[in-house]
């Protein structure tokens, strides 16, 4: 039987496909930062020579843009996949799936929807990092002989982020305050995928051992007013919205992605509507703020 390897066990990712897994009764090896610190060469290798041939590798340790965005927090994700791909020069394993993002594509992408083929057009120090790492994880694996599976995931929300994505933003401003701030006129559109639903994609991907690159979305893009007011509605209150205008920093426009070949590797793959995802989220963050 294979096991679950989980890099990045401590972050909102990591942690919920670490318990996903764990509830399914599956062997899940979960790391993180304090157990195997992937920026640390020689700890990395020690723990990680305990990695096994069938070995199902989830690498999620990454410094968000959250956290930083500048030239060393590049530098530091670089150096954690450097790490473990000396690893596993040591010991192989049976596939290795990577979380890298949608910001590899940039933001001047066009109107037409987005898929794995569009050009990329890193435009900070995390895009640049997450592409560099795709590089080299392509070029290692297929060297080594490694099944690699990697997913460019948008606007991942749900149980156990609070304060860090934009639903989790937003819907804990209309919880505790009744109100949102919105730059410009909220028309711009974003696509938001629902952590279960991001489970069910992953579990599925890993499965079947699906090689490649994937945009790993919902496939329907809300604006944002959309969003905020879906929030207002399921919560039940009149929407108070106060817009601000944008400052002078450049913006991505309109986001759509393609995942058609995402559905063609794994057709069972539905996530569930919007609205319904919101119901359940504004649910789980009632219960967290009640405790």
């Amino acid at each position: 039987m294979s096991r679950i390897v989980v890099l990045g066990a401590n972050g909102f990712v990591g942690s919920n496909i670490a318990a996903f897994y764990a509830a399914a009764h599956k062997e899940v090896w979960a790391l993180d930062s304090k157990s195997c610190d992937l920026l640390e060469k020689e700890e990395s290798q020690r723990v990680l020579s305990a990695l096994l041939p069938n070995d199902r590798v989830v690498m999620c340790a990454a410094i968000t843009r959250l956290r930083a965005n500048d030239m060393e927090s590049m530098n530091q994700n670089i150096a954690m996949v450097q790490n473990l791909l000396r690893a596993l020069e040591k010991k192989r394993v049976k596939h290795l799936l990577y979380f890298s993002s949608i910001d590899v594509y940039g933001i001047d992408t066009a109107s037409e929807p987005i898929t794995e083929e569009s050009p990329l057009a890193p435009d900070d120090f995390y895009a640049t990092a997450k592409t560099a790492c795709e590089y080299m994880l392509r070029t290692f694996c297929k060297n080594y002989g490694i099944k690699l599976t990697i997913v460019r995931t948008s606007g991942i929300f749900g149980r156990g982020d609070y304060t860090n994505s934009t639903v989790a933003k937003m819907a804990a401003r209309v919880l505790q305050s009744g109100t949102l701030t919105i730059t410009g006129e909220g028309a711009l559109k974003r696509d938001y995928l629902y952590i279960d639903d991001m489970l069910q994609a992953l579990e599925m991907l890993i499965e079947h051992e699906a090689e490649g690159v994937y945009n790993l979305s919902s496939g329907e893009s809300v604006t944002i007013l959309e969003l905020a007011q879906g929030l207002f509605k399921i919560v039940g209150i009149e929407p108070k919205i106060e817009f601000i205008a944008p400052n002078s920093s450049r913006r991505a426009g309109d986001l759509h992605f393609d995942i058609s070949k995402l559905r063609a590797a794994i057709p069972q793959f539905r996530p569930k509507p919007l609205h319904q995802n919101l119901q359940s989220y504004l649910a789980h963050l009632r219960s967290h703020y009640e405790k």
